[in-house]
């Protein structure tokens, strides 16, 4: 998988190039999602928060790729720029549940000045059992989290 300008994802043995990898993504395309799921208990909203990636500019909007359950159920999304104050309102366009994606819309002026990050051809994607670090915002805040795992089957 790609990470970066053009990098393929760092295997944990290079946690120097993994690193660098994710101090080039902070200042770059990762977005932080919030959220408000319907709440089935009472009529006061929840709110929770998840992780993107800016991969696509198309004229006036950008698209974020983020997992489809950071997006399931919701009612109302806001797209934030790592680093930055702004939130803007977002909708998902695109849902794939079966391999856990999905394509959420913002508006372009979020990614103002901001290259997006290139969508691995199939071939360069890690096999299974292959280390990657996965980067994110998992618990919300504002500092990006990475983490070594190792890709295996649901």
């Amino acid at each position: 998988m790609l990470l970066g300008r053009g990098r393929r994802a760092a295997p944990a043995k290079h946690a120097l190039a993994a690193s660098s990898c994710a101090s080039e993504l902070e200042q770059s395309a990762c977005a932080k999602l919030t959220l408000r799921p319907p709440s089935q208990q009472t009529r006061t909203a929840t709110r929770s928060t998840g992780s993107g990636v800016f991969i696509e500019r198309r004229g006036d909007v950008c698209q974020v790729l983020t997992a489809a359950h950071v997006v399931a159920n919701s009612t109302f999304i806001q797209v934030q720029l790592a680093g930055q104050p702004d939130k803007l309102s977002a909708r998902v366009t695109h849902v794939a549940h079966e391999t856990d994606l999905a394509l959420v819309e913002v508006p372009a002026s979020l990614f103002e000045g901001v290259e997006p990050l290139p969508v691995a051809p199939i071939d360069a994607l890690p096999s299974l059992r292959e280390k990657v670090y996965v980067l994110g915002f998992p618990v919300g805040g504002d500092d990006l989290s990475s983490a070594c795992c190792c890709i295996a089957l649901a």
